[in-house]
């Protein structure tokens, strides 16, 4: 099993509208939380395996609450966002889960535990994410943010939508979501906010 990441998605208190702005591999959270998200993604994997025999990668989206991990959706098949292009970018990793799937010759010296030993190392190594976040006001362009709490932002601006270049996160688990939602109130978005939503003022 790789380690998590984290899927940023943006939330309107008042309108309810979601946004999903991508996904960060740069997330540190506390060995409780992981240990509690790879334990839903074995029962899954186990399950998978146990009803329809499949092979190769899968992912487990979910909710990190303060009750614990609660699983939201299951992709049996590979996920972006995993961080791989970013830390190993010659690893043919479609064609790979593809002979898994096929169960091809030859792969029978890559055991799933050495696997997971280096995707896991190599991407903490490189951590990355690929986000973005609507624009509705200021110019097409390069530009930097810097946040209330200290956060340091450069963005792209272009055709309508913001890529985040680089972030420098204050926050002790590297989360990307509080980022993202300062950006986009920045750029004429304020009602959107990172999880846990926060409570809107009456």
């Amino acid at each position: 099993m790789f380690s998590p990441i984290e899927i940023v998605t943006l939330g309107d208190p008042v309108t309810g509208q979601l946004l999903f702005c991508g996904s960060s591999t740069y997330w540190r959270p506390d060995e409780t939380a992981v240990r509690d998200i790879r334990k839903s993604a074995y029962r899954a994997g186990a399950e998978l395996v146990r009803t329809t025999g499949y092979r190769g990668i899968f992912s487990v989206d979910g909710l990190l609450t303060p009750a614990g991990f609660a699983a939201t959706e299951l992709n049996p098949r590979h996920a972006s966002g995993l961080g791989l292009r970013a830390a190993l970018p010659d690893f043919p990793i479609y064609l790979f889960n593809r002979a898994v799937q096929e169960d091809l010759p030859g792969l029978a010296e890559i055991t799933s535990a050495g696997l997971e030993h280096v995707v896991r190392r190599e991407v903490a190594a490189a951590p990355s994410y690929s986000l973005s976040v609507p624009v509705t006001q200021g110019t097409d362009g390069a530009a930097r943010l810097v946040t209330a709490d200290g956060q340091v932002i450069d963005y792209r601006a272009r055709d309508g939508a913001t890529s985040l270049l680089a972030v420098a996160s204050t926050l002790p688990d590297h989360r990307a979501g509080p980022a993202c939602a300062a950006l986009a109130a920045h750029l004429g978005e304020p009602g959107l906010r990172s999880f846990p939503l926060a409570a809107v003022s009456a």
